[in-house]
């Protein structure tokens, strides 16, 4: 039997053992020669084995049990023996046979378990695992958690509760459930107080809106006003989400509650008009109280009385008379009549708006049913979810309603929160609707919570906006700390080199210097380094005006580049651009130490002298020149001298031309062909970085290492069911095309617009 085989028979015995009897403590059992399993004096299970496995692995692992679960807790590293328990409680090591050892007399410091899991949070707190063994160790405090509970238990749960939920502010479910722990310990004040910030820090969430609505209704059910108020409040948060339907049911039932039918009538009259889940139902429970209730209590008394006077004055319908006879003389209305009449003109005042309605869910729900995760998780997001997010906000955003499109985003920024892509996006769209205010809180709430500094492309952008408004010191700030956190990214650096050229126009000094320490550093690669110089020397012409002073600097550092095909293709153009009578000797000189000195590939080579060839042919003195380089360009192999008989040390491949900085730091220093390029990481490209998980396969280094996420990982994720802590329920939806899913014809499996959703938000 395999050690997880061990492991689960461990499980099956120990569960066995605590359905029968309360008290483990001291208790050793041996289910394996190669595993021992026993209690120490505080009840938790201590394994240890002497195979091979795990005197290699060197783990002690503790335990605690509870019926029917079994909590991993905590996983020391340090180096252990077989022996090692028995050496802190003595009367197990002489139940065991095993003398006791009593060399080491100081006494040892127990930590306890939140003690231990405290220190692993704090130590790693991406872990969201640890953080909900933390809470559970938290809630299951001796004493329990009761108005009469310890001081200390109650201070312990609140501060797990508030570090957890700064870190992973979109978690809802935690700010209900601390909500529910301050009602049992201090009431409903200060409950209030808790959902209060749980819907600040998740304005968006239906759930939270719902339940906190449900609170306010069951603890404050005698102010009415402050009920409807703070249903309006969350209205205008997530009533036009699609998945609102929860909250408006909630709405709709407590003013049913109350008997008060015009408000009922009100709120169904928004409802229908706003392309949501299950729009149908509300729609059919409009239409119920239509003919059910009285038309009166329907209908304000200015509504009623408009609707009387316009049916009173429509001549009533002559009643047909029998086979020969005249028609019968029209009569006065009846009251019976009036009423059912007014009925109908309402109802067909409605009708259009539901059509509306129904047209606008069908163009939505195509992209609705491929939302498969609409709540924020720390695991990674799979291709076609991020692909059908994006091709929501295209529609959405075509469509042209700004709230509509607001709302998409907000609701994309909770299941995509750790995807920098979203946000720049979301940032950029308020920018282009001249909302800078706006855009700066979205880059703000980004970078304090979601998006490491280790991941410094959001906070770029956020710099320049705050330039932009005029925030110089805050903007200087975020360069400053980017290259503390990541003093080898190069886009930084010509970022913040660039932003001091602005500030300071007429004194390049302390721009040149943020080159120069960088040249000078050693977290830049030669690569780097090369792309670094050339910006170097382009600073110094085009913003001095000195072409000698920038010639300098790439004639002192052309031995340090001799493999950049960057630089030297920069070099070659800058001498290219000049117009003094000295021209062609420079661009010669270049030339030669390209063909003769550098390790350039031979492709490369042929493509500098092409360009050379046409300056030649265009701006050169003699027709000699031009002929000799052809001929060596063009000509047989057996006059190929540079381009077949050189041996070169750098392959063209190892050097492509790019457009943009890497994101690892390093710059790929090339240029296309047309010339050279600046290094900024265009939006598209950024688009496609993998986003930041902190307990993701991500290197500690930070921003040096982004893997991508493979193909045979995605399908996985696709397969894959994943349970999430608040235990809802997944999507089933079928394999059925998405263009023939509508919500009158809904494929099996997926949802049903007249019956209510078995999935929530």
């Amino acid at each position: 039997m395999n050690h997880l085989g061990h492991f689960y028979l461990c499980v099956s015995v120990l569960l066995d053992i605590i359905d029968n009897q309360d008290d483990v403590r001291g208790k050793v059992i041996s289910l394996d020669p190669g595993v021992m399993t026993g209690y120490d004096p505080d009840g938790q299970l201590i394994k240890w084995g002497n195979d091979r496995d795990f005197q290699d692995g060197n783990l002690v692992r503790y335990f605690e049990l509870k019926k029917g679960t079994i909590m991993p807790l905590y996983e020391e590293p340090a180096a252990t023996t077989q022996y090692t328990q028995y050496a802190t409680d003595p009367a197990l090591a002489q139940t065991n046979g095993v003398e006791e050892d009593t060399t080491n007399t100081e006494p040892t410091s127990q930590k306890s378990d939140l003690e231990r899991y405290w220190e692993i949070v704090k130590a790693n707190p991406d872990d969201f695992a640890s953080w909900e063994y933390l809470i559970r160790v938290a809630e299951s405090a001796e004493g329990g958690l009761t108005p009469k509970s310890p001081p200390e238990n109650i201070t312990n749960m609140r501060e797990v509760f508030d570090q957890f939920l700064a870190k992973f502010p979109l978690c809802f479910g935690y700010w209900k459930k601390y909500a529910d722990f301050e009602l049992t310990i201090q009431g409903p004040t200060e409950a209030e107080k808790i959902y209060e910030r749980g819907v600040v820090a998740i304005a968006n969430s239906v759930d939270l809106w719902t339940q906190y609505c449900g609170f306010k209704i069951e603890h404050y059910s005698d102010d009415l006003e402050a009920i409807r108020g703070l249903f309006e409040r969350g209205a205008a948060n997530v009533g036009l989400d699609f998945l609102s339907h929860l909250f408006w049911d909630k709405y709709v039932e407590f003013e049913k509650s109350v008997q008060d039918y015009v408000r009922v009538m009100k709120v169904l009259d928004r409802i229908i008009r706003i392309p949501i889940h299950q729009y149908a139902r509300f729609f059919e429970d409009f239409n119920n109280l239509l003919s059910t209730r009285p038309i009166a209590e329907l209908l304000t008394s200015e509504q009623y009385k408009k609707y009387e006077e316009e049916v009173k004055a429509t001549p009533p319908t002559p009643t047909e008379g029998t086979e020969g006879e005249q028609p019968l003389p029209p009569t006065e209305k009846t009251e019976e009549q009036i009423q059912n009449e007014i009925r109908t003109r309402v109802y067909n005042l409605y009708v259009d708006s539901y059509t509306k309605t129904h047209n606008e869910v069908n163009k939505r729900w195509v992209f609705e049913q491929e939302i498969k995760r609409p709540y924020f998780h720390v695991k990674e997001m799979d291709i076609p979810q991020l692909t059908n997010w994006r091709r929501y906000l295209d529609f959405e955003e075509s469509e042209g309603d700004d709230t509509r499109i607001q709302v998409l985003y907000e609701r994309c920024l909770v299941a995509c929160a750790l995807y920098e892509e979203f946000w720049q996006r979301y940032a950029h769209w308020m920018i282009s609707k001249n909302r800078c205010d706006d855009a700066r809180n979205i880059y703000i709430r980004a970078i304090s919570v979601f998006i490491p500094i280790s991941r410094p492309s959001i906070r770029l952008s956020f710099s320049c906006l705050e330039e932009q408004q005029g925030n110089i010191e805050e903007a200087r700030d975020i360069y400053k700390n980017i290259m503390e956190s990541s003093p080898g990214h190069v886009e930084t650096i010509m970022k913040y080199t660039h932003f001091e050229r602005r500030r300071n126009p007429d004194d390049l000094s302390k721009a040149l210097n943020i080159l120069t320490s960088a040249l000078e550093s050693d977290t830049l690669d030669e690569k780097s380094k090369s792309y670094i110089i050339v910006q170097y020397s382009k600073m110094i012409w085009h913003h001095k005006g000195s072409v000698e002073d920038a010639r300098q600097i790439f004639q002192q550092n052309a031995t340090k580049c001799l493999d950049s095909k960057y630089f030297w293709w920069n070099w070659f153009k800058f001498e290219l651009s000049q117009n003094d009578s000295e021209v062609e000797t420079y661009v010669k000189n270049v030339v030669e130490m390209i063909r003769n000195v550098t390790t350039l590939s031979a492709e490369t080579i042929r493509d500098i002298q092409n360009s050379y060839l046409e300056f030649l042919m265009e701006r050169g003195s003699t027709i000699s020149l031009y002929n000799k380089i052809d001929a060596e360009t063009h000509g047989p192999i057996a006059i190929r001298a540079v381009a077949d008989s050189k041996k070169r040390s750098v392959e063209e491949d190892d050097d492509k031309p790019s457009k943009q900085l890497r994101i690892d730091g390093e710059v790929d220093p090339t240029a296309v062909e047309s010339g050279a390029v600046s290094p900024v990481v265009s939006p598209a490209a950024s688009y496609a970085q993998p986003p930041y998980y902190p307990q993701g396969p991500w290197s500690t280094q930070g921003y040096t290492s982004y893997p991508a996420v493979s193909a045979a990982s995605a399908a996985n994720a696709q397969q894959t069911s994943y349970q999430y802590p608040y235990q809802y329920s997944q999507s089933t939806a079928g394999a059925a095309t998405a263009t023939s899913a509508t919500p009158t014809q809904v494929p099996s499996g997926t949802w049903d617009y007249n019956q209510p959703s078995a999935t929530g938000y």
